[in-house]
């Protein structure tokens, strides 16, 4: 069996102690802290667009009515369907 054991607390007569040990957990609190924000801050961040984006510049009406790739000026681009959730042995 393994045991593991945290450290013990200090006494509650010994001030310094206590000033120690708290300003330790103060610390790690405030970087834990820190960490969560940067990574907040990191998702939050607004993307750099440098160039307009193809559905901002495109006119709906130059794309096809209907389009397959199937048929794409008489070419068949797809390949054959296979039934892949039946494994066969």
């Amino acid at each position: 069996i393994v045991s593991t054991q945290l450290p013990p607390l200090p006494a509650l007569h010994s001030s310094k102690s206590n000033v120690v040990f708290t300003m330790k957990v103060l610390a790690a609190l405030l970087l834990s802290v820190s960490a969560a924000d940067a990574k907040i801050t990191a998702l939050l961040k607004k993307e750099n667009v440098v160039n307009a984006r193809p559905h901002e510049v495109m006119n709906t009406d130059d794309l096809p009515s209907d389009f397959h790739w199937g048929n794409v000026n008489g070419t068949n681009f797809l390949t054959e369907s296979r039934n892949q959730h039946i494994p066969q042995y």
